[in-house]
């Protein structure tokens, strides 16, 4: 290889010549000799580097760092010639053992050998990037005094007319064309063979001959592509690469088993075995099975075996968890679980559609543990007898021994929620019926009965004893009330006052009680007795009344024609005397048609209106008040009716209160407004339901006491009265040593009295007790809350126990201290972290920051792969998806009930000061979450995290087994400090884009990546409190 020194060149030569004065002229010597240096160490590496056939010209990394496409293009494309006995210069692995070292005396050496240089790019820019075109440029220069030599553009995505002036001319080639590879390789075969490079150009012309004879060059190598794509989780790549194999060999069946791993997302074709469903029914499997031979075969079939148990295993403890589900969960549908667990089965048995993922049913874990509280507790909340019976057959048709306990285990919840459900709908009854008059004394009865089924459950007993007891003083008190009124009656010998005590005596609630039916028979014959009497006395006054009458009639009928009178006046006049007397013999209806039959005789339509006036005083002495309202309405005008209307709702007001029927008898009076006493009646009563709560109170009845408050509303103090109740109970509660429910009733009452002293005396009284008990612990950390209380000071110091325990938590809290030391692993929460994800395994955290009790913590690894956004657009961490996945099915999978609520809500700092400072994207608004992902200053502070390459081992994380096994990427080339591959991880920052988030790369680096990237691994962050971890049993 000759190149011209400087030190002979022409234009060197001119310019020295020329030199303006004798300084510039030793300057121009000067560099010379130096560039003569440099050319003769670059001529001395080129003369000991063997010749190259083909030179690749690219762009290696983007304005980011990150890999073009062009690159892995121009891989495929090293991998195709040289595999065809070529010799490339392909800087990416050409130069990769030369580290170190000055790469241009490598670069000028091939340049210069190279019978073919190939241009690849994609974009104008690329051709046009500095290196790029620096090194065509050099090339050009050299066809021009080697007219053997070759340049070939090749462009992909890109319009050819956009290529560079100088490269135009040429004749270029489009990569996504089918047949590109053998249109390349026949251009390289004419310079290789125009070259007498006689070795080279037949590996050409062979590969010609085989392309053009059917046969399968290249397999390997497309294989070992999909290979390595299918392992960074490009699937895309992978797939057309399968395609090009079965293009070759349509029936080779190891492309079936890749084309079944890429469908499924699966990057390892051993990864097979550790799917989480069947995919034998998968078309593309079949083919691998079919074409496979005997060895590959049984690989298959090993890979199915091993899925089978695997998915059995699913399929029983998703039916478990449906189970359990049914036996926590009141609202549960069980038509939809079953379909649910239909459906999952399929997704567990076939690939088609919705395929399972091996993930236990959402909140599984945190129903068990419901489950089995309920089980230790005998309590199954508010789940119903039937529902835990058909949980029980739930467990039982899954068939094994261990669910079948549980299947017993649901019957006995399942015999308690009878018990419960009896006893809640007896106690509810119970409350409605409240201060209970005669007509509940049956139903008291009937509660008494329903009570007295569960006579072991709760206080069931004493309540049955005490609904009895209830119907007995009911009864007495009617029975001595009817009693009173066939005393009175007595007095008086009125029928009505007899028809009173008749009804009173009547009343369902008495029968068979004492001797009423033998008062009920004395009062009936009484009120015929007098009956009869008053109607001697209405038949001896109508006698009177008739004789005067007729002795006035014949008198007018002397002084008249006799022969006029009889039809005109004789006859109907009998008849309407025969109206009046029907009405006085209480024969109302027939009173009235008989008035009715006189048409305008007399005043017969005026009678009419006063028999049913009549009829309605009757209906009204006779209990009937309802009736007699109605027809008082429709007499409209007649005589003092609407004044009888309103005397009527008055009777019928006082009769409802003698009975008992408060609320009712209010009511009534309430619509007469002013009339009579009515207003007086209903200050009455109240006051009367007052005093019965106030009773109630009184006799401890504080639940009852209650209720009739509420019932009162506003009258008088009764809301004050509803809190001095409270009070009262709260007091009670104290005195039974129901410490917690004391404080949680003058919780209730705020600012009512002293209820928040009353709290801290009930606390310090708990205190004494629990000390009293030996339960130190627990009275030390009360007392630890009553500070300057009474003499806890004093105990605190001078109670032996008390002290010990206080020594005790000092040394607790050191190892807690020293258990968060900032830089400490700690466990705590559960997540998959195998690859098939059948496990729960403890969370590892690393301690970042602590602030007294709270501690900010890191996931140790990488734990699953999510997107920062699911769909590529302008987003900020607000908005993300990412976000929602991690304070919503994340959090709730991880943790369980108690461990959330040691999970502080963090004030996420979301502004510019957060973000790199080389990019201007803005991070959007700041957030309230429970479990974040640091940002670029966070991740700065605490990792060091520079911008560009990076050595920094601290910053890089290792994946979980699941995390691979669900997408994420770890480079085998950057490790971890312990060795292991690293893998990239997202921060909540932007990027350089806002569709783009900033990222920690494998090298430890500051990169970004779109948002919709899926092979991002997640380390969740989360502020904690490290008292509350402890109370979990941390």
């Amino acid at each position: 290889m000759q190149v011209a020194s400087i030190l002979t060149d022409e234009d060197y030569l001119a310019a020295v010549e020329n030199a303006p004065d004798e300084e510039s002229r030793r300057i121009y010597q000067e560099e010379a000799a130096r560039i003569a240096e440099i050319q003769k160490g670059i001529l001395a590496i080129s003369a000991n580097e063997k010749p190259y056939d083909v030179f690749i010209c690219y762009k290696e990394t983007d304005e980011n760092g990150q890999r073009t496409r062009d690159s892995q293009w121009a891989q495929d494309v090293y991998y195709g010639l040289t595999e065809q006995g070529l010799k490339v210069f392909f800087s990416r692995i050409t130069l990769e053992d030369k580290l170190g070292q000055q790469y241009e005396p490598y670069i000028f050496a091939a340049l210069n050998s190279a019978k073919v240089m190939v241009v690849i790019g994609s974009r104008p820019e690329y051709f046009n990037a500095v290196w790029v075109k620096n090194e065509w440029s050099r090339y050009l220069s050299l066809m021009k005094h080697d007219h053997k030599r070759l340049l070939i553009p090749c462009y992909r995505d890109m319009d050819p007319y956009d290529l560079p002036e100088e490269l135009s001319m040429l004749q270029s080639q489009d990569m996504s064309k089918i047949g590109f590879m053998q249109d390349l390789l026949r251009g390289v075969q004419k310079v290789m063979n125009a070259g007498n490079q006689a070795e080279a150009s037949g590996a050409v012309r062979q590969v010609v001959q085989t392309a053009a004879g059917g046969m399968t060059p290249g397999i390997n190598s497309l294989m070992e592509r999909t290979y390595l794509f299918m392992e960074d989780g490009d699937f895309d790549s992978a797939e057309e690469y399968i395609e090009r194999v079965l293009d070759i060999d349509p029936k080779y069946a190891p492309a079936y088993a890749a084309k079944v791993c890429v469908a499924f997302r699966i990057r390892k074709e051993s990864g097979l075995a550790d799917a989480p469903f069947l995919y034998e029914d998968n078309s593309d499997w079949q083919k691998a099975l079919r074409f496979a031979d005997s060895k590959q075969r049984a690989i298959y079939a090993g890979y199915i075996e091993k899925v089978k148990p695997r998915v059995a295993a699913q399929i029983r403890d998703y039916a478990f968890d449906c189970a359990v589900e049914m036996a926590v969960n009141p609202k549960v549908n069980r038509e939809q679980l079953e379909r649910e667990l239909a459906n999952y089965k399929t997704s567990c048995q076939c690939s088609n559609g919705c395929r399972a993922n091996g993930s236990r049913r959402r909140d599984g874990q945190q129903n068990s543990s419901i489950f089995q509280k309920a089980v230790s507790r005998g309590e199954p909340g508010d789940v119903s007898e039937q529902q835990l019976k058909t949980a029980a057959g739930m467990f039982a048709a899954i068939g094994d021994s261990e669910v079948s306990a549980c299947a017993q285990k649901c019957l006995v919840l399942a015999e308690q929620a009878r018990l419960k459900a009896i006893y809640e709908k007896a106690s509810r009854r119970r409350m409605e019926i409240g201060m209970p008059n005669l007509t509940d004394a049956a139903d008291l009865e009937a509660l008494a009965k329903q009570f007295g089924q569960i006579p072991g459950y709760k206080d069931a007993k004493q309540r049955a004893e005490q609904c009895l007891q209830d119907a007995e003083t009911t009864r007495e008190n009617a029975y001595n009330d009817a009693v009173e009124a066939m005393q009175e009656a007595e007095k008086g010998n009125f029928s009505f006052k007899w028809e009173k005590a008749i009804r009173m005596l009547a009343r369902e609630g008495l029968n068979g009680y004492r001797d009423v039916e033998e008062l009920r028979k004395q009062a009936e014959q009484r009120r015929k007795e007098c009956v009869n009497a008053e109607e001697k006395q209405r038949q001896e006054s109508a006698r009177r009344k008739k004789t005067l009458t007729i002795a006035a009639v014949v008198v007018v009928m002397l002084a008249c024609a006799i022969a006029w009178c009889i039809p005109n006046v004789i006859i109907p006049n009998n008849k309407y005397q025969q109206a009046v007397a029907l009405r006085e013999a209480g024969q109302y209806d027939d009173a009235i048609a008989a008035f009715a039959e006189l048409g305008d005789y007399s005043d017969a339509n005026e009678q009419i209106a006063e028999t049913w006036y009549q009829k309605a005083l009757l209906s009204r002495e006779n209990g009937m008040y309802e009736y007699a309202y109605t027809i008082f309405s429709s007499l409209g005008d007649y005589s003092d009716a609407a004044q009888q209307l309103s005397e009527t709702k008055y009777q019928q007001a006082v009769s409802l209160r003698e009975a008992g029927e408060y609320e009712s008898a209010i009511a009534v009076f309430a619509s007469l407004n002013d009339y009579r006493d009515a207003e007086t009646q209903i200050e009455e009563m109240k006051q009367e339901k007052y005093q019965q709560a106030v009773t109630l109170r009184e006799n401890g009845q504080y639940d009852d006491a209650i209720a009739v408050f509420k019932a009162l509303g506003n009258y008088s103090d009764a809301k004050t009265q509803i809190e001095e109740t409270k009070y009262q109970q709260a007091v009670a509660l104290r005195e039974n040593g129901k410490y917690d429910d004391a404080i949680a009733v003058f919780t209730e009452l705020e600012n009512y009295s002293d209820a928040a002293t009353q709290i801290t005396e009930t606390k310090y009284q708990q205190a004494n007790s629990l000390n009293a008990a030996a339960l130190y612990d627990e009275a030390y950390a009360i007392y630890m809350t009553l500070a300057g209380y009474k003499d806890v000071d004093k105990l605190l110091v001078e109670d032996d126990n008390m002290v010990a325990v206080a020594v005790a938590v000092a040394v607790a809290v050191a190892k807690r201290d020293a258990k968060f030391a900032v830089g400490n692993y700690v466990t705590f929460g559960e997540y998959p972290q195998t690859t098939a994800g059948e496990d729960m395994t403890p969370i590892e955290w690393l301690v970042l920051a602590r602030d007294g009790n709270k501690a900010l913590l890191i996931s140790r690894y990488g734990l699953d792969a999510q997107k920062y956004n699911t769909i590529n657009t302008g987003v900020t961490w607000e908005k993300c998806t990412l976000r929602t996945w991690l304070n919503n099915a994340f959090y709730n999978k991880a943790f369980n009930s108690a461990e959330q609520t040691a999970i502080l809500i963090t004030n996420v700092d979301n502004s510019k000061n957060q973000c790199y400072s080389g990019w201007s994207t803005s991070g959007g608004n700041n957030t309230q979450d429970k479990v974040f992902l640091l940002s670029y200053a966070e991740a700065n502070k605490y990792f060091g995290v520079p911008y560009g390459n990076s050595s920094n081992t601290k910053s890089r994380v290792a994946q979980t087994a699941y995390a691979i096994a669900h997408g994420t990427w770890a480079s085998s080339s950057n490790k971890t400090a312990d060795g292991t591959d690293a893998g990239w991880w997202w921060l909540r920052s932007p990027g350089n884009y806002q569709d783009f988030a900033a990222v920690v790369d494998t090298d430890g680096s500051l990169r970004n990546i779109t948002v919709n990237y899926v092979s991002g691994s997640v380390r969740p962050a989360l502020w904690v409190n490290i008292e509350a971890l402890d109370a979990t049993s941390f």
